[in-house]
């Protein structure tokens, strides 16, 4: 992954690239405010991202990923949510 990359801006979410230290795992934090949606579609969106970052951790390497989560996410499906996170690595 290119860690040159320090912000990256979708149309659903705003991602946050920190490089760690040699040796410390990687480390994925996700917010989301709650007027966006229901508690359901909130975590449910969250569900997704995790899944796409655990299935790609070794593409990413070791670096903090900090995921906000934008309004604009209200009702987004899950493929349309991993085709997004594709088009970052």
């Amino acid at each position: 992954m290119n860690l040159k990359l320090k912000k990256c801006v979708l149309p659903h979410f705003i991602f946050s690239f920190h490089p760690k230290k040699s040796g410390e795992t990687f480390e994925l934090k996700i917010i989301v405010i709650r007027g966006i949606c229901l508690a359901v579609e909130r975590n449910r969106i969250k569900r997704v991202v995790r899944e796409f970052f655990r299935k790609k951790r070794t593409l990413i390497g070791e670096v903090s990923v900090v995921c906000k989560i934008r309004p604009q996410a209200k009702g987004i499906k899950n493929a349309d949510i991993f085709q997004e996170l594709n088009s970052i690595l």
